[in-house]
């Protein structure tokens, strides 16, 4: 009888993990897109996000810094953000210390015919961490 404290026939690796939902709600795309867009308010519901501010501002465009973690783990990374008012929020991780890629995509289209309070919106997340830490801490 051996035991082998790692197993080398599953190695740990970073691994890009992706996820995507789509949900009727009962606000309007207006009311979704304006909470979506509204980053420097992420710290008061975003899970994990402690702080966030938007550094640069221009039309159809932002950059954020972000501060996500719990502690003793904290980390800080920058996102560019792509607005289409009342269409599209999507973000995109540029410095790469956190992350070796993060893209969260928000699309809001009309949602129930007659019924002008509801949207769909499309949520998609992928990402992968630049730290095997992180990584495992994930799943």
């Amino acid at each position: 009888f051996s035991r082998s404290f790692i197993n080398f026939t599953n190695p740990l690796t970073n691994k890009r993990k992706e996820y995507s939902e789509r949900r009727i709600l009962g606000y309007s795309m207006q009311e979704m897109y304006d909470v979506v867009s509204n980053v420097d308010d992420y710290k008061l519901f975003v899970p994990w996000c402690k702080k966030s501010t938007v550094i640069m501002k221009r039309s159809g465009h932002a950059k954020a810094q972000l501060e996500v973690g719990f502690p003793p783990i904290m980390e800080r990374y920058t996102s560019m953000i792509t607005n289409v008012r009342p269409h599209l929020v999507k973000a995109v991780c540029t410095d790469g210390k956190l992350f070796n890629h993060l893209e969260t995509i928000w699309r809001f289209s009309p949602g129930i015919p007659g019924y002008p309070r509801t949207c769909t919106v499309d949520f998609s997340i992928s990402f992968e961490f630049r730290s095997l830490l992180h990584s495992q801490l994930a799943t």
